[in-house]
């Protein structure tokens, strides 16, 4: 078969291997798809025999904005593939999440949506050599009051390999939660680079989880905390072989304000969040940096703890290389067996 080559910006999902798009399909780089409705997969590719070659973009479509007071819609997923091989050396993004609903009548505004998968990977072989980033979560809905502003969506992650193979000699990155202008409220928690539940995952490139919110001027000119970033994987089932970095999330500043109180900056996230499967590591493993915290004129609160490189509930760690804790307010640990074990 000829196959197919998309050289312009389509804006609708594509299935590979249908009529108007047999596999082969590659997109050169001036070439997207990114589709205009909200909440659509990019690429849905579920073709034994398909393959895919990305040069240019391929991205989820965005989620709806909430209506008054409603939470707005999750972003798409950039690639679903169940079966066949993809080589990514452009860029595969989850859709950002949709903006929360304004408030009315003394009630919060929505919270805005998650932000989408980039990759969905069931089954078959996804080898990157480019970038890959979990979508924006959506900011908060706008508030009446300053109480009223409604929380930040999740960010969306890198990649949830559930299946398969994923060979990454690039870079792959959780999406960062939405904000928050004003309120009680907390901006919405980064994406994980890449979410393990099955599959194995050989990284010769980059994996990074996303950087917690930042912290703000709440209401009374009270500062509010920073959040924590986020693990570069969470690994519950799978094997997993590093040969170069995977560094945690840093945590979320807060910075100087003309406060009447300080809040913390926000605790760094694991490098490897290990609750099962196997990892053997010739590379580095670093959790993140905690976030600086507040301060004004007079006084001055914690920076945040750094994220653990390893933190190991279950499963197995074969460590050849270098395994360290991220720079924070306290001590930060290599890796971390909660059990003793």
């Amino acid at each position: 078969m000829p196959g197919k080559t998309i050289s312009t910006t389509v804006t609708f999902g594509v299935i590979l291997g249908s009529g108007d798009y047999p596999s082969p399909l590659t997109i050169t780089s001036t070439g997207a798809i990114a589709p205009s409705a909200y909440g659509t997969t990019a690429l849905h590719a579920a073709y034994i025999a398909g393959y895919v070659l990305n040069q240019g973009t391929i991205a989820g479509g965005i989620g709806a904005r909430g209506a008054s007071r409603a939470n707005g819609g999750t972003g798409g997923t950039g690639l679903y593939l169940a079966a066949g091989s993809a080589t990514n050396e452009g860029t595969i993004n989850g859709g950002g999440g949709g903006y929360g609903g304004p408030a009315a009548n003394n009630t919060n505004g929505g919270t805005g949506g998650a932000g989408g998968l980039a990759v969905d990977l069931r089954s078959g072989v996804l080898t990157n050599n480019g970038a890959i980033t979990g979508g924006l979560g959506g900011n908060g809905g706008a508030g009446i009051g300053p109480a009223y502003y409604g929380a930040g969506g999740a960010g969306g992650g890198g990649v949830n390999l559930a299946g398969g193979s994923l060979i990454n000699a690039g870079v792959i990155n959780g999406g960062q939660g939405g904000g928050v202008s004003r309120g009680l409220n907390a901006g919405g928690a980064g994406g994980v680079g890449i979410e393990m539940t099955g599959g194995s995952l050989t990284n010769n490139g980059t994996i990074t989880g996303a950087i917690g919110a930042a912290g703000y001027l709440g209401p009374g000119q009270v500062e509010r905390p920073g959040g924590s970033g986020a693990s570069a994987i969470d690994q519950h089932a799978g094997s997993l072989t590093n040969a170069s970095i995977i560094r945690g999330g840093a945590g979320g500043s807060v910075g100087f304000f003309l406060s009447s109180s300080v809040a913390n900056g926000g605790r760094g996230g694991s490098a490897v969040h290990l609750a099962g499967g196997q990892i053997t590591n010739f590379g580095t493993m670093a959790g993140g940096s905690g976030g600086v915290g507040g301060y004004t004129q007079f006084t001055s609160a914690a920076n945040g703890d750094g994220g653990s490189g390893v933190d190991v509930v279950a499963g197995n760690l074969a460590n050849h290389n270098l395994i360290y804790g991220g720079f924070g307010g306290g001590s930060p640990s290599g890796a971390y067996f909660p059990q003793g074990g």
